[in-house]
């Protein structure tokens, strides 16, 4: 599973570490929201829907909004269109 999370050197990385916040409870927010997020990845690598270092690294930005390209008429659901 280690060759889905390359370094910026393109290497396997060992770990993942990244900052977190200056509040200690901002941070452990963002640890369990952390958690959540690559405990869902890792069931999909698991799964083998995601085989590629590049859907790996899509799927950890997490969910956002809707991508306007794939909504019909280009506006989201539960928006009128102006």
């Amino acid at each position: 599973m280690q060759h889905l999370f390359p370094s910026k050197t393109g290497k396997p990385k060992s770990k993942i570490v990244e900052p977190l916040r200056d509040s200690p409870s901002a941070a452990r927010d963002e640890a369990r929201y952390r958690v959540a997020l690559y405990t869902g990845v890792f069931r999909q690598i698991r799964a083998g829907l995601l085989t590629t270092p590049e859907q790996v690294k899509d799927a950890m930005r997490g969910p956002g909004e809707p991508d306007l390209a794939l909504v019909r008429g280009g506006t989201p659901p539960g928006r009128r269109a102006d």
